[in-house]
């Protein structure tokens, strides 16, 4: 009997070490996950940031070179739009 007991409580204590380890395994994945979770939120943040600064500098730049040169800027906006345009046009052709 004094030896099934012994089994026993030594499975007992086998499966309780074995739970915890496992509970801290989870806890450090939960934790490393969060973790990678925010590291990528600020990244993402600090493009976004990027992005909008870039986006404005090339918004000042085309409008200063509309203002500064505006017959080449419709000039240019006509050549972008007929090129635009023949392309389609060749595409749409392709298809039929």
């Amino acid at each position: 009997m004094k030896i099934g007991h012994a089994l026993s409580d030594g499975a007992a204590s086998m499966i309780n070490s074995s739970s915890h380890a496992a509970g801290q395994a989870m806890d450090g994945l939960a934790r490393e996950a969060q973790h990678l979770a925010q590291r990528s939120s600020d990244l993402l943040q600090e493009r976004s940031t990027q992005w909008r600064r870039q986006a404005g500098q090339a918004r000042d730049a085309t409008l200063g070179y509309i203002q500064h040169e505006p017959v080449k800027a419709v000039l240019f906006a006509a050549a972008a739009g007929a090129t635009l345009v023949l392309l389609g046009s060749l595409l749409g052709r392709g298809k039929h």
